[in-house]
């Protein structure tokens, strides 16, 4: 908890909201597009989003800008997963790392608005993790800006 604070301190000293992790509320800047599109129900709670993680989320984005790879989660409702990680070029999403996740909950830094994350854990490295904002049992979004959204269901991006 300490850390976090001084995390959140040196973001508003520092201005590095990526590198420290700082959330803003993506909703602060809404889009005219956004606003027309209907909305699922968010998630209002712990039980709520552990309930919506459980399934098969693929982040398959286009990005020009940046080298992402595709991803895909396997989410189990024992609290471990399998996570799939394949370049566009690739043929298929090969075989998958094992994970655990969980949900963790805390406020946005620039609005006071609770949020809940889908948190990763690899297996083979618990340095190596990922958070992701849950906004409803049908999308979570990438911590940090610029990235699509991470869409409930199994896609097969891959041209053949």
């Amino acid at each position: 908890m300490k850390l976090q604070s001084a995390a959140i301190v040196l973001c508003g000293i520092l201005s590095l909201a990526a590198v420290f992790g700082c959330k803003k509320n993506p909703e602060s800047t809404s889009t005219a597009e956004a606003a027309a599109a209907p909305t699922p129900a968010p998630v209002a709670s712990i039980d709520d989003a552990r309930r919506c993680a459980v399934g098969i989320w693929t982040y398959s984005e286009a990005r020009s800008d940046i080298a992402m790879n595709w991803k895909k989660w396997d989410i189990k409702d024992d609290g471990t997963c399998q996570e799939y990680s394949a370049p566009p070029v690739a043929d298929n999403w090969g075989r998958p790392e094992k994970c655990l996740w969980k949900i963790k909950t805390d406020k946005y830094t620039d609005t006071g608005t609770r949020y809940y994350a889908f948190w990763t854990v690899k297996a083979k490295d618990a340095n190596d993790f990922g958070e992701f904002f849950i906004t409803d049992c049908e999308t979570m979004n990438f911590m940090g800006d610029g990235f699509g959204p991470i869409k409930k269901g199994d896609a097969f991006p891959f041209s053949k």
